[in-house]
């Protein structure tokens, strides 16, 4: 697997990485690209806005995903109080996990925070 901005990748680069793959005749390629957005409330009465201009809200960032980087790169817009938790990429959850979770949760102090995965 290859991780890399797809927005930043030139044409020839990408004609190149196809050849380095040595893919039978009846396999394709795919080339794609994530693009993160305005994090969206399960419950929006109860959320606090992820708005820059107002007061910074706290975030625990549960991720199971290989490269978790650009996303917590892009919460950084909206604050910088983050605390991270990162499990191994199609990390399976269990009871234990969700336990540590909300102890995490419950030790960010006051009201303005949220977890977002």
């Amino acid at each position: 697997m290859c991780i890399r901005d797809r927005a930043d990748t030139k044409p020839i680069e990408l004609r190149i990485l196809e050849k380095q793959v040595k893919m039978f005749q009846f396999q394709k390629i795919y080339f794609t690209m994530l693009q993160h957005d305005t994090p969206i409330p399960v419950f929006p009465e109860s959320a606090p806005a992820l708005n820059p201009l107002n007061s910074q809200p706290y975030v625990l960032l549960v991720t199971g995903i290989v490269n978790a980087v650009p996303l917590k790169e892009h919460l950084g817009i909206f604050t910088k109080n983050i605390k991270h938790i990162n499990y191994p990429d199609h990390y399976s959850f269990d009871a234990l996990d969700m336990q540590h979770i909300i102890h995490d949760f419950n030790a960010i102090p006051g009201d303005n925070k949220c977890i977002i995965t």
